[in-house]
């Protein structure tokens, strides 16, 4: 045991001393040349990204167009009603109702969950009609 371990020892100390008389290569040339990599293909990103957003703005100004022969209008909020706010709670609310009517039928819960999910639904509905009817 004690001479695995002397040689153990002896073992790290000529490793440490022989990385340490290493000669060492100079690091400023790499990062400059893993520099100048870097900015190319950061380059050549930027450039395939507006190449890309070139070609987008030139589809939707054609989409527009064909939009426009046909009479078809742009709504204000761009996609219609679901970028609506209130359309949004209400689906929420909605939704939310569902999963308490979903839940109502377990026995432990009873059926005051079905009550409250039903009257969420409603008022969820009601609310995506009113705005619908406010929008057009």
């Amino acid at each position: 045991m004690k001479k695995s371990l002397l040689l153990f020892t002896l073992f790290i100390f000529l490793i440490n001393s022989v990385g340490s008389t290493m000669p060492t290569k100079p690091v400023q040339p790499q990062e400059e040349v893993i520099s100048v990599k870097a900015t190319k293909k950061a380059q050549k990103a930027k450039e395939k990204l507006e190449k890309k957003e070139a070609k987008l703005v030139k589809k939707i100004k054609k989409i527009e167009e064909k939009l426009a022969k046909k009479g078809i209008q742009k709504t204000e909020a761009g996609r219609g009603v679901w970028q609506d706010e209130k359309f949004k709670l209400g689906a929420l609310i909605g939704l939310g109702g569902l999963l308490l009517t979903i839940l109502g039928v377990l026995p432990i819960l009873g059926g005051i969950f079905s009550l409250i999910g039903g009257l969420m639904m409603i008022v969820g509905v009601g609310l995506m009609i009113w705005v619908l009817i406010e929008s057009y």
